[in-house]
């Protein structure tokens, strides 16, 4: 019986004679096992253990040989057992007795014959290795279905497992059937004679010192020749070629095996692995070495490898120098470059890992490319690099392998930020794990781009940073499950033993995962470990270390290579230098060191300031530091690489950021501090791999030597990780708490069942199900799915609950949801750990000393492990005591504390102390950096809670860290080298400015004489050259006092209601801008606080653009007030973010007397009996209406509203059917006033066709005739005339009723309908309120009734609306909010990211929840602000869908089927895609079909999810169950940047919530940002009055009242005004309007100056005259009011076009510059987009205002008359826009043109009308639109014998010559096209013009002195008679603008001597055949008479006739 079935049978009570020794053994192992030993079978565990002491056991002395070596058998044991398990010499003697036993045994007894029953039973004399093949063959005779490899393979796993033979035996019943049961039984009993036998061919044993693994390894084919190199591990299907197995057996495994390499994790934990058989050990007088040999290079012949000509041309500029991929790029080349799965490679490092990057990178790059070669710049590649020096090396590499694709590659870490700007425009981000980390919790726009993650150095996956980088991996999985987006994951790691686990959780297939052994090194690395006795003292040690680093250097030298030793710090770099020089000195062995070196080096290094680098390069030695400057870094990189220095000490940042390599390296000890633990600590396996993978020279080596030299007894520790590696654990449950907080802040992660969901994407739930004990999970927890995942749920439900418990998230237990809360997204935005928080908890209150401030600062969990060590007292005492003189109270002893030393360090940095510790400058560096952001935090806490205090403090800290200087010095400090660059730099008066810094002594003398910035720029440049001696000082002080960012803040008070103010500031940069000191943004805190209590703050940002901008940046927001606290002063304060010093405070007193009153005006709802709808008393008005009874509000108005003619004002909620009540009102005019027209005035253009579409289809039946007159629309004369009910919009309306008193449908109205009259506050408020005021003092003037009744939500001042209105008390009905048919539940959720696009994408998740929460089956409207957030919310949404439910269909309530159908009608492509999952979108930039399909759909409940944009709120009535409003905040062009929709917006859309037919209550839920949320939550239902907003544009409508004449003189404004709503509020809100004297005398004054100061402006202007009191129009101001244009535009157009000649390129650019166009919108981006546009356009644009929106107007102009294909939809709707706007503003032009410009130009600017129409340049062939003809078509019609060019030729030949012309010059067309050619022609207006000339005036002489000539300065009358040829459309045909206009005509006659017009008349295209036209003209000096016909809307049409 063999040792260890005496030691199985000794621990299972099998040996009676020894229970003694068992239960002892035995009382052992159970207590391992209690304490978690890895390896929980009693046999088992024993066998190892035994195995492990063996050569202790076999020792001559066992005892003496255990003592020397039990420390590193223990390592190797806790290796594999856990930490639990630790052999004391007791347990040793134990075992030593238990084998004296067994000798003992074997020698007393002889082996009896075998009296077991069974009938197999193998021979005992059977080899070991022959068992398992005996007994399996016995089983395949009994069954057929054992033939097989793989079975034979599953059942050796089976035995080799660590679990008992109870545990195995009924698995192995079913693998093999009950009929092999004997055989089962046999291989159970002989399980440790097999399980041997597979151990000792797993690698044979050739050292003493064993480790073990939990891995066999299955690899892919190989050759025999490959099998036979050794590489010391086999298959599982190999060894079953060892234990005997047939070649005939395993042919089928042959046949099916797998190229790829995949580790099986199955083998037994106690499986024996040892090391390699060739390691020598070689001892040493005071070192032992271990040497390992370089193993044999794979090596395969070139033309296996592939060549680089392989890949595409373009692709060819990435591998420069290459010529073939090296082999194991060659083996990955398939799977990197043709296929898109995510990527595993673990290979040596040096093996060519990043070219695998770059393949992968590059077919990105191929994805992205179209057929003609062009790639799509939208694409993201980004590069998770381990450390910051790896990526700075990345970025140069990559950069210039992409450059000659022009992709652009940049870092992004800690020290190298991105704009936004730069990183729309780069396509590679090389960045770090905790960079990327941040960057996607913040749900920035960039990750959607994200293409390809390749996470270089994977293993880390076992280090600190392992949990930073599973929740990249994580996220970005989770990411691409959800969106249905691809990203590529491409992992690169060195070899890990366990790699199978970590391509599981990549998700990478089996067929892109690859394992490369040592051999794929480009240089086979031959490795010595060399162990240095332990010492009695550190400096012995160090000198033992020093001599063996001296000896292998040397060694080197001799065999004439050059070395790299690597040191832990930048002072050991020199120290160990100096070292080796002088052992070489005392050895005389200096001549090894000397180099040959060139004269241009030797001058070089001389240039050096660096005394070291100078003094050891004459000894042949270089040193290389991140302290040294970078070009004597980069001097020594070049001597050591041109073999000028034979020896570099280096520290590791040269391995991670320089790719310099050499034949030998040198670790030279392994013990380096890390700050993040404040202690020393032994170098880890990344690093050592890294430095190694620096030993070899490829192209110039065979081999490479790395060599590490640390203490004997941690020399087993690096064996075993650089050539055993264990497997690689998971960190995450560590970090368990912050990562779960970050995905809740995110918002992807919302209760306990996705955060389970989230953590099957962790490596940790890999690594789980392998070896869930190293987690703490017990193998009972493991027993069953259910039950592993109830341990997990616990484990998520306790870090849910610490995050609770610290205020982080809001955590519901009943039903696990979970909730971010404020807290929670700081911590996560600034990476603060959960501990920090809870004492941030504990120790925070509003009002902090200083000291407390800095003792809860040192508190944080991040500064727990600062150590304190002996030799830093001395500095830190030092540090202690200035701190008392100059900064807070710190006691002497407090220097022993945590607080002491942080705070020291702290502090030095400030003061920018010189630290000399090493370890001090370290934890200098730690503190700063982790200070930095846990001050942030604390601040954005502070300002959260609105502590004015507190928060006013910390961002003075904050900023002080930021800048480094004190709060004591000088704030020009900042502009020191000093503090700029890190340390001091000295500088003469002679040479204060060099370098770009303000010096030293400046600064100083500053400081010491008190000299503030502002006092600086204040004073007198000889004031202050005096005080400072110095005057050139004095200008570099003024010149630097000028830089410092401050602001000036004018702040405006506007009394809203009687409790709030809104606060308008206008901001103006008062400092030089200097982009190399501010870049292109700053940022600043703006906030108002009561001295207590922040009462509203803001983040703005000031861009450099608004130093040239006329206009200032501006905020606006509203605060609330007490009336009861009167003199309360409010303090405006403005911080700069970064800048110390850029403050500024305004302090405001509210006089709460000028606050309007609060007086309720609500009318209470009577509780009246409904009213029948037969009330109306006429059968058709009754049919109208599909209910029975008028709802309570509609039956308290009706008698007023249908029996009475008295104005009305109904302020209801939205969805109250306020538009019945308008009917009511109607159906009265129809009964009483049939021959009177009503006026339906809507504020939208949708909302008025909605309700053109709504009245016609429901009055067909009243015989009513309904027009719309719109800007889209405008019917003739005739239907105006006959139309019932005009349904216009106020702009149109005001535009026509200017003119009244000419036009009769004008005086025929009797109703006027204003919806929505609210809106007065708003931006087109002044034209409603012009409209009521015109319209009432035209009533007057025609002595008739017009009745107005208004339509608005609730209001707080109705009575002053309704007064103005002219409303009686019976007229007067304004509700309170909560009066709505459908009761309202409404939620305010707020968001605290910052930027707009970031805060919109966090809201899609608690979307979709509330959507599955309240509306899962029933409709839901979602409101957002852009077209373009509409297309990402519903793609969010279906991608939030498709991650949690298993159903395709979505929101869609109709079959797949169905919706196809529709789909096909379709345009828009993301319409089609989000409809098939029941999401409609709604815009007005989708196509009129488009929204009818999707407002069918929605209304008749096929689709649930409406996303649309807010104008929907207001034009079209879709209630739904649930409203979502995702941002109340909308991008306004003109001032650039976000403000918040108006409460009555919002208002709107939280009425379209609730169904009143359908739903007991609506759901209302807004998101908004988080500082808006209290506002929104306090004043939401507080209705706010409306205010006037007339004086905006008071100007343009008293220039239109002077132009109709009814304004004559001043009296007559003021009058005008009193009828204005302005005037009303003045006196009731006179604050608003500043008004402070409210006497009558002082309102006078007011108007007065008012009206003064109106018609100075316009007189100035040129578009009136005052003349004593009598004001007259001119010509411009009549143009500017016929034309609706602004009085500003007509000025610039006659300054403009005044007496020149202008070109077309200059009339495009009056025109897109005109102020109409000023609100054009400009969204974000789209500079880039107008940049690109730009290009394709034939006229250039000013590039530095490309975000301007008249450039943008000119190049979508200029891309109109192109033609050229719009980027994005959004620029659609821009170009109808800017041609809806044209259309007039080049019709105003005419007319100025005619009356002050030139003629030439004048039909310039009606060819430009033309042009739009038409949509093509006026020297494109005007024949492009006609109907089957396109360029090559014309050509043949310019070239054929007609010679038609233009399109009046076409007109004019002879229909049937026509034919015949098509038909010879072979024009084909097809017989429709043909039609519609012909149709065309006869629809194009053929026009003739005959005209005769008389005189005027009969009494005056002849016009003619003879035949031929005019008499200059007589009257001519020129008489026009046109004649119609042909009946034409009356529309344009190929009309490219989209409006439906009427095609108008421009008489002009002109003289083409003088260039002048002398008569112009417009015509629309006359409904008669003939007309007669007649213009007086006055005969010019010299004159040339011509008569033009000029048309505007065809080229090409026409006419000019010479008159003389």
């Amino acid at each position: 019986m063999d040792i260890y079935t005496f030691l199985e049978r000794l621990v299972q009570d099998l040996e009676s004679t020894h229970m003694l020794l068992s239960d002892s053994i035995k009382n052992y192992l159970e207590a391992f096992k209690a304490g978690g030993c890895l390896i929980q079978d009693n046999a088992q565990l024993i066998i190892f253990l035994f195995d492990c002491l063996t050569p202790s056991l076999t020792s001559s002395d066992p005892k003496a040989h255990f003592q020397e070596n039990g420390t590193q058998i223990n390592q190797m044991i806790q290796e594999v057992c856990g930490e639990s398990v630790e052999v004391d010499e007791d347990l040793f003697d134990l075992l030593l007795e238990a084998k004296k036993a067994h000798t003992h045994s074997n020698q007393s007894k002889s082996i009896p014959k075998s009296t077991r029953k069974m009938k197999i039973t193998p021979d005992s004399r059977t080899k070991d290795t022959e068992v398992f093949k005996d007994l399996y063959m016995q089983a395949v005779n009994n069954s057929e279905a054992l033939d097989d490899p793989d079975m034979a393979v599953s059942v050796l796993d089976l035995l080799n497992s660590q679990r008992s033979n109870e545990e195995i035996q009924e698995e192995l019943l079913e693998l093999m059937g009950f009929e092999n049961i004997e055989v089962v039984t046999a291989m159970l009993e002989s399980r440790f004679r097999i399980c041997k036998a597979t151990n000792s061919l797993s690698k044979p044993d050739t050292s003493d010192i064993k480790v073990s693994s939990m891995i066999t390894v299955k690899k892919g084919k190989k050759t025999k020749k490959d099998e036979s190199k050794g590489k010391g591990v086999k298959t599982n299907y190999d060894m079953l070629y060892d234990l005997g197995f047939s070649e005939e057996f395993m042919i089928r495994h042959k046949e099916e095996e797998k190229s790829a390499l995949q580790l099986d994790m199955s083998a037994p934990a106690y499986q024996k692995r040892v090391l390699p058989q060739d390691l020598q050990e070689i001892k040493k007088k005071f070192y032992t070495e271990f040497l390992l040999p370089a193993p044999p290079k794979a090596e395969v012949p070139k033309d296996n490898l592939i060549p680089i000509e392989a890949l595409e041309e373009w692709s060819l500029g990435a591998f420069k120098g290459m010529t073939h991929l090296n082999l194991m790029q060659t083996q990955v080349f398939e799977a990197a470059y043709f296929t898109n799965d995510n990527i595993l490679v673990s290979a040596p490092t040096g093996a060519g890992k990043t070219n695998v990057a770059l393949l992968t990178v590059l077919k990105v790059v191929k994805n992205s490319m179209n057929d003609q070669g062009i790639i799509d710049q939208e694409f993201k590649v980004v590069y998770v690099a381990p450390m910051k020096a790896l990526a700075a090396e990345v970025t140069e590499k990559f950069s210039n392998k992409l450059k000659h694709l022009g992709l652009f590659v940049r870092e992004l870490t800690g020290d190298m930020q991105l704009s936004r700007n730069e990183m729309a425009r780069t396509h590679m981000i090389v960045t770090t794990p905790e960079k990327w980390d941040v960057v996607t919790r913040k749900s920035e726009s960039i990750a959607p781009q994200v293409k390809l993650l390749i996470l270089d150095e994977i293993h880390l996956l076992d280090d600190e940073r392992g949990p930073v980088i599973e929740s990249i991996v994580s996220r970005t999985l989770r990411q691409v499950e959800s969106s249905q987006s691809t990203i590529r994951i491409l992992g690169l790691s060195a070899t890990l033993p366990n790699y199978k686990d970590v391509s599981d959780f990549l998700k990478v297939p089996d067929h892109a995962c690859f394992y490369f052994d040592g051999g794929y090194r480009p240089v086979p690395l031959e490795q010595r470990f060399i162990g240095v006795k332990k010492a009695l003292d550190s400096r012995q040690q160090q000198s033992m270390i020093l001599e063996a680093c001296y000896e292998k250097v040397v060694e080197q030298l001799k065999e004439d290579h050059q070395v790299m030793v690597f040191v832990h710090s930048r002072k050991d770099t020199v120290n160990t230098a100096k070292g080796l020089r002088d052992i070489a000195v005392n050895y005389g062995e200096l001549h090894w060191f000397e180099c040959c070196y060139s004269l241009n080096s030797k001058k070089e290094v001389e240039k050096s300031k660096n005394r070291d680098l100078k003094f050891l390069f004459e000894w042949g030695f270089g040193i290389h530091n991140a302290g040294m400057l970078r070009k004597d870094r980069n001097l020594t990189e070049k001597l050591f690489r041109e073999g000028q220095v034979k020896v570099l000490i280096t520290t590791a940042t040269l391995a991670w950021g320089v790719n310099l390599p050499a034949h030998a390296v040198i670790i030279k000890g392994t013990e380096i501090y890390d700050s993040t633990i404040g202690d020393f600590k032994d170098v880890g396996v990344l690093d050592v791999q890294q430095i190694f993978g620096r030993a070899g020279r490829p192209d110039y080596d065979t081999s490479g030597v790395a060599e590490i030299i640390t203490l004997r007894s941690k020399v087993d520790k690096y064996l075993q990780m650089l050539v055993y590696q264990r497997p690689i654990e998971s960190r995450f449950l560590t970090h368990l708490e912050d990562a779960l907080n970050a995905e809740i802040a995110l918002g992807t992660v919302s209760n306990i069942q996705e955060a389970l969901r989230w953590l099957r994407y962790s490596y940790f739930y890999v690594r789980l199900r392998k070896n869930p004990l190293a987690y703490g999970f017990s193998l009972d927890d493991m027993k069953t799915e259910q039950l592993m995942q109830e341990k997990i749920r616990q484990r998520v439900t306790e870090a849910a609950t610490k995050l609770n418990e610290s205020r982080m998230i809001r955590f519901d237990t009943k039903s696990g949801n979970l909730a971010t809360t404020a807290l929670g997204r700081i911590a996560s935005n600034y990476y603060i750990r959960c501990e920090s928080i809870e004492v941030y908890n504990n120790m925070l209150n509003p009002i902090l000393e200083d000291e407390e401030i800095y003792k809860m600062f040192t508190e944080s969990q991040e500064f727990k492990q600062i150590k304190l060590r002996e030799d830093e007292m001395p500095e830190l005492f030092h540090l202690i005591e200035e701190i008392n003189q100059t900064w807070i109270p710190v006691k002497k002893e407090e220097v022993y504390t945590t607080f002491g030393k942080v705070i020291s360090l702290l502090y030095g940095y400030l003061v920018r102390h010189q630290v000399e510790a090493f370890s001090l400058v370290s934890d200098m560096a730690y503190v700063v950096q982790n200070g930095v952001r846990i001050l942030r935090a604390l601040f954005e806490i502070c300002l959260r809670r609105f502590w004015t205090y507190l928060a006013e403090r910390l961002l003075s800290i904050c900023r002080t860290v930021d800048r480094r200087i004190c709060d004591w010095e000088s704030p020009l400090r900042q502009f020191a080298a000093s503090t700029n660059m890190g340390g001091f730099t000295a500088y003469t008066s002679s040479n204060v400015f060099k370098g770009g810094y303000i010096s030293e002594e400046l600064v100083i003398k500053i400081e010491t004489l008190g000299l503030t910035p502002t006092r600086i720029k204040e004073m007198q440049f000889k004031e202050l050259a005096f005080l400072l001696r110095f005057e050139e000082g004095a200008r570099i002080a003024k010149q630097y006092a000028s830089y410092l960012p401050m602001l000036k803040i004018e702040p405006t008070i506007q009394p809203i209601t009687g409790s709030i103010i809104k606060i308008h500031l206008e901001i103006e940069p008062d400092f030089t801008w200097r982009e190399r000191w501010h870049g292109q943004t700053l940022s600043y805190w703006i906030w108002v606080d009561d001295g207590r209590d922040i009462l509203h703050y803001e983040y703005f940002l000031l861009h450099n653009k608004a130093m040239f901008m006329e206009e200032k940046p501006s905020v606006t927001f509203a605060v609330p007030v007490h009336r009861n606290r009167a003199g309360d002063i409010f303090y405006i304060r403005c911080f700069g973010d970064h800048w110390v010093g850029a403050d500024t405070t305004v302090p405001i007193e509210i006089d709460t007397s000028i606050l309007p009153s609060e007086i309720s005006q609500h009318t209470e709802l009577l509780d009246l009996t409904p009213l029948p709808k037969t009330v109306l008393q006429n059968p058709l008005y009754e049919a109208l209406y599909s209910f029975d009874y008028f709802n309570p509000i509609q039956t308290q108005a009706f008698h007023t509203l249908f029996h009475q003619d008295t104005n009305v004002l109904v302020g209801a909620p939205t969805g109250s059917g306020k538009t019945i009540t308008a009917e009511i009102a109607m159906f009265r005019v129809f009964n009483n006033f049939p021959e009177k027209k009503v006026i339906y005035i809507a504020p939208l253009k949708a909302l008025a066709r909605e309700r053109l579409r709504d009245w016609n289809r429901r009055f067909k039946a009243l015989g009513k005739s309904i027009v719309e007159l719109t800007g889209d629309y405008t019917p003739d004369i005739k239907a105006l005339n006959s139309s019932d009910v005009m349904i216009t919009t106020p702009e149109k309306w005001d535009g026509i009723s200017r003119n009244w008193q000419h036009r009769g449908y004008v005086q025929q109205v009797a109703l006027v309908i204003i919806d929505e009259i609210h809106l007065l506050g708003q931006e087109r408020g002044p034209v409603l309120e012009v409209i009521v005021s015109r319209m009432r003092y035209m009533a007057t003037q025609l002595k008739t009734h017009i009745r107005i009744i208004g339509l608005s939500t609730a209001l707080a001042n109705a009575v002053d609306l309704g007064n103005w209105l002219g409303v009686e008390t019976m007229g007067f009905f304004n509700f309170k909010p909560s009066v709505r048919p459908v009761p309202l539940q409404v939620h305010i959720d707020g968001f605290p990211e910052k930027a707009y696009c970031p805060r919109m994408a966090t809201m899609n998740k608690p979307a979709y929840n509330a959507i599955m929460t309240y509306s899962a089956n029933k409709p839901t409207l979602i409101f957002v602000s852009s077209r373009r957030q509409t297309r990402m919310t519903a793609f969010d949404l279906i991608a939030n869908f498709t991650a949690q439910q298993d159903s395709s269909m979505g929101f869609l309530r109709i079959e797949g089927q169905e919706m196809e159908v529709i789909s096909q009608k379709i345009k828009d492509n993301n319409l089609k895609q989000t409809l098939m999952f029941g999401i409609g979108l709604h815009h007005a930039g989708l196509t009129e079909g488009d929204r009818n399909i999707v407002e069918e759909l929605f209304v008749n409940g096929k689709i649930l999810v409406l996303v649309t944009t807010s104008t929907l709120a207001w034009g079209v009535n879709f209630p739904a169950h649930l409203v979502i409003i995702k941002g109340t905040e909308f991008f306004d062009p003109k001032l650039k940047r976000y403000v918040d929709f108006p409460t009555t917006d919002i208002l709107q859309m939280m009425g379209r919530a609730g169904r009143p037919q359908f739903d007991n209550n609506g759901i209302v839920c807004i998101y908004a940002q988080e500082e808006k949320r209290a506002f929104l939550k306090t004043f939401l239902y507080q209705p706010f009055p409306v205010e006037s907003s007339l004086i905006s544009q008071l100007h343009d409508h008293i220039n239109a009242e002077v132009a109709a004449g009814t304004l004559t003189s001043r009296a007559s404004c003021i009058n005008y005004l009193t009828w204005t709503y302005f005037f009303r509020r003045l006196t009731q809100n006179p604050a608003f309007y500043n008004l402070f004297d409210t006497s009558a005398e002082g309102l006078n004054e007011y108007l007065i100056g008012l009206v003064e100061n109106v018609l100075e402006e316009l007189q100035a202007k040129e578009c009136i005259t005052v003349e004593e009191d009598y004001i007259e129009p001119t010509s411009m101001g009549h143009i500017a009011s016929f034309y609706y244009l602004t009085y500003k535009t007509a000025f610039v157009l006659k300054s403009q076009l005044a007496r020149r000649e202008v070109s077309f390129q200059e009339l495009i650019e009056v025109l897109s510059k005109v102020p109409e166009f000023s609100e054009l919108p400009v969204r974000h981006n789209e500079d880039c987009m107008n940049e690109e546009l730009s290009k394709l356009v034939p006229y250039k644009v000013d590039m530095r205002s490309l975000d301007s929106p008249f450039t943008k107007t000119h190049l979508l102009l200029q891309a109109h008359f192109s033609r050229v294909p719009l980027p994005i939809v959004d620029y659609l709707t821009d170009t109808k826009l800017v041609l809806d706007q044209s259309a007039r503003i080049v019709h105003g032009m005419v007319d100025i043109c005619a009356e002050v410009g030139t003629l030439e130009t004048t039909l310039k600017i009606m060819t430009l009308s033309q042009m739009m129409v038409q949509g093509q340049w006026y020297n494109d062939s005007s024949l492009l639109n006609v109907p089957g003809l396109d360029i090559q078509e014309i050509s043949k019609l310019f070239y054929s014998k007609h010679k038609i060019e233009i399109l009046a030729q076409l007109l004019e030949t002879n229909s049937k010559n026509l034919r015949q012309a098509l038909e010879e010059l072979e024009i084909l067309m097809s017989q429709e096209d043909k039609k519609d050619f012909f149709k065309s022609l006869e629809q194009l207006p053929l026009m003739k013009v005959t005209w005769t000339a008389n005189k005027e005036d009969s009494e005056e002489e002849s016009l003619w002195e003879d035949e031929t000539t005019f008499v200059p300065g007589s009257v001519m009358a020129l008489k026009v008679k046109i004649q119609k040829l042909n009946r034409p459309s009356f529309r344009p045909l190929f009309n490219k603008t989209g409006r439906l206009q009427e095609i108008g005509f421009w008489l002009v006659a002109g003289c083409r001597n003088s260039n002048r017009v002398l008569a112009l008349k417009r015509f629309q295209l006359p409904k008669r055949t003939q007309t007669e036209f007649s213009l007086s003209v006055e005969v010019p000096e010299d004159p040339l008479i011509s008569l033009y016909l000029m048309n505007d809307s065809y080229l090409g049409l026409d006419q000019q006739y010479n008159i003389s």
